[in-house]
C-alpha cells in the first residue's frame, strides 16, 4: 500500500495521495479559497491563499502540511 504524500505521516494514502487526514484538509483548503478569493477578488490567486495561510493563527496542523507541500509543488511547476 501507498504511503501518505507528506513525508512525516505515517499512514497509509486513500485513494488520492494523501491519507484520510490529509485528504480532509486538502478538502477543506479547496473549500474554503473560494469564500478568500471572493473577499480578496478575482485577482487572488490559490499560491496567494496558500502562502496567506502559513501565517494565519490557529491553523491545523494537517492543513500546514498540506499547504507546504502544495507551495513545494507550485514552486516545482514555476521552475520548470
Amino acid at each position: 500500500m501507498k504511503r501518505c504524500a507528506i513525508s512525516e505521516c505515517i499512514n497509509d494514502a486513500m485513494d488520492t495521495d494523501f491519507c484520510n487526514e490529509h485528504s480532509l484538509a486538502l478538502e477543506a483548503i479547496e473549500e474554503k479559497y473560494h469564500g478568500w478569493k471572493k473577499a480578496y477578488g478575482e485577482a487572488f490567486s490559490f499560491e496567494q491563499y496558500l502562502t496567506s495561510l502559513t501565517t494565519t493563527p490557529k491553523v491545523g496542523k494537517n492543513i500546514l502540511d498540506v499547504v507546504t507541500l502544495l507551495l513545494e509543488q507550485l514552486g516545482e511547476k514555476s521552475l520548470n
